[in-house]
């Protein structure tokens, strides 16, 4: 009999041991994987960032009329742009506008947002006008879309008339 509680003693211990080590393993692996799913995580994020914004503004001296005032230089943050300009009788100031998928998905052009409420405003023979260079509408990653953004003037007086308004360019 007391071989047998010796070897029972023996095999309750051995078993123990075993239980530990396979508790201590399962506790380990499941911190790894805890780890390498929160670093998938963050990848995912990292992989799926949307930043579509404009990257240049510039004004087209070639279509422009050489008397424009610019009362404040052009400005631009993330997909809005800002102007404010003088015009004479009969002239216009022209900008290219190109905006940039900077992110690590691609994007779609929606629509212009701002040029209605513009030309709506006084002085309202002051005119905005954006015409898309590139037709396509998806913005690829690390593809630039070219807008032609015209304000210009009709003849009604003599007078130099001042207009500012902020475009915003609509991406999804």
């Amino acid at each position: 009999m007391k071989k047998d509680t010796k070897r029972n003693n023996v095999i309750i211990g051995t078993l123990l041991v075993i239980l530990a080590f396979m508790i201590i393993g399962f506790i380990s692996l499941n911190n790894q994987l805890e780890e390498s799913n929160s670093n998938n995580n963050s990848k995912l994020e990292k992989k799926n960032n949307w930043n579509t914004a404009i990257l240049s503004v510039e004004k087209n001296k070639e279509l422009s009329t050489e008397n424009v005032v610019e009362l404040m230089k052009p400005e631009f943050t993330g997909t809005a742009f800002s102007f404010h300009v003088g015009l004479p009788v009969a002239s216009k100031v022209v900008y290219d506008v190109k905006i940039k998928n900077k992110g690590t998905m691609d994007s779609k052009f929606k629509n212009t947002l701002g040029v209605e409420g513009f030309n709506q405003q006084e002085p309202t023979v002051i005119q905005c006008k954006i015409e898309k260079i590139n037709p396509e509408e998806n913005l690829m990653i690390g593809a630039i879309h070219s807008f032609r953004v015209t304000i210009s003037r009709e003849y009604i007086s003599d007078e130099i008339l001042k207009k500012g308004g902020t475009i915003y360019f609509e991406y999804q």
